[in-house]
């Protein structure tokens, strides 16, 4: 078997052709397999006593000195470099390249780590990870899950080639996706001070305003711990968002309308009464559940003082008297809203002066017959009032 053949260089700058030349001219006698063809490119041990400068060419040997390479040169094999040893990438030698330990390379800058690569992971020194415009940081090894700027000062999440989460100088958009936080968790809208949203227990949600529980919700109640203040014109919604609510319809004006028909509305000189026609609308209840409760056959239907002659000195729902239609004492009263039937309602009236009577005839729906007598019997005329309840 040849000799491995070893080069002696004591210049200061040599040319990778005639590295390679002076291997053909010293060794050539020398199996050429050994020392490559002649082309110029051979095998063997390089020894630079000198550290020269070489300038280019294509490499197989093994250096044992410390050259320095002003060109590009080639490497046909790979260059192998002896643990603990540097490879130094600038003339100032503040940039290199090396093995600190077993299986752990770093890249140093300016005598400072900047990279640090084992089996592992990577770590980078002081510094910043900087990616192009429009580059893609891969976290599954270039298929299609990223981190990517969409556009300018635009970050977008992409997982499975879809966008999920996108950030923004105004704005932070999670799409398509839920947006999950552990229990006991808080989201802070102040920056991690003490204005938070949070489970504060299993199903129950509180936010926190000041440090202070503001609003809490369960499945079942909304508990404020302040005022709730909506904005004029904005409704209150009983139905889910329907044609149920309950808004200030005009200043000082608060207005209930179920099932897009206007209810009733309480106003601050009026009281409370309906919309259709300023009347409140009571429900009818043949009698109270509670003797302080009211429906609508609690109150009285028409009332009224009238005159001996008929005239209308003051009343409620009686558009007018028929004085005398039957002869001396008698009156009909006509109601300006008729009620349900004659037989739905029931009237007291009563003379102002004594010794009289007043006695109540045959109603229909629409109005009844009051006669005056005296002791005696007598039809006479005279004042009296009447009150009349019913439905």
């Amino acid at each position: 078997m040849a000799s491995i053949p070893v080069v002696l260089l004591n210049g200061t700058t040599a040319d990778a052709n005639e590295v390679m030349a002076n291997f053909n001219e010293i060794y050539s006698n020398i199996d050429q397999t050994n020392i490559g063809a002649p082309n110029k490119t051979g095998t063997g041990r390089i020894v630079l006593d000198t550290a020269p400068t070489i300038t280019g060419g294509t490499f197989s040997g093994t250096f044992s000195g410390t050259p320095s390479f002003s060109g590009r040169p080639t490497f046909s094999v790979g260059l192998t470099v002896p643990t603990t040893q540097t490879i130094t990438l600038n003339a100032g030698g503040t940039s290199s390249l090396f093995e600190s330990s077993s299986n752990t390379i770093q890249i140093n800058t300016n005598s400072t780590l900047a990279l640090q690569l084992d089996s592992s992971n990577v770590a980078l020194g002081n510094r910043a990870l900087a990616i192009q415009a429009t580059q893609r940081f891969y976290l599954d090894g270039g298929n299609d899950t990223y981190i990517s700027e969409l556009a300018a000062n635009v970050i977008g999440f992409t997982a499975n080639n879809t966008l999920y989460f996108r950030i923004s100088p105004s704005n932070v958009r999670v799409a398509g996706i839920d947006f999950l936080v552990d229990a006991g968790r808080n989201i802070y809208l102040d920056g991690g001070g003490d204005t938070y949203l949070t489970e504060s227990s299993a199903n129950t949600v509180q936010l926190v305003t000041g440090g202070s529980v503001s609003l809490n919700i369960t499945n079942s109640r909304l508990t404020l711990s302040g005022e709730l203040v909506m904005p004029a014109l904005q409704r209150i919604y009983f139905d889910g968002g329907g044609d149920t609510y309950i808004y200030e319809s005009a200043a000082n004006v608060l207005l209930a309308v179920v099932g897009g028909v206007n209810g009733f509305l309480v106003n601050r000189s009026v009281g409370l009464f309906s919309t259709a026609s300023n009347e409140l609308a009571l429900p009818d209840k043949s009698y109270p559940s509670n003797i302080d409760y009211a429906s609508r056959r609690s109150f009285a239907k028409a009332w009224g003082r009238i005159g001996a002659t008929g005239t209308i000195v003051s009343s409620f729902n009686l558009s007018s008297v028929t004085y005398g239609g039957l002869g001396s004492g008698t009156y009909i009263l006509n109601f300006t809203t008729a009620f349900s039937s004659s037989n739905s309602y029931a009237v007291v009236a009563t003379p102002l002066a004594a010794n009289l009577n007043a006695i109540p005839g045959t109603p229909t729906a629409s109005s009844i017959h009051i006669d005056i007598e005296n002791s005696a019997g007598a039809a006479t005329d005279a004042s009296f009032y009447f009150v009349v309840f019913g439905t």
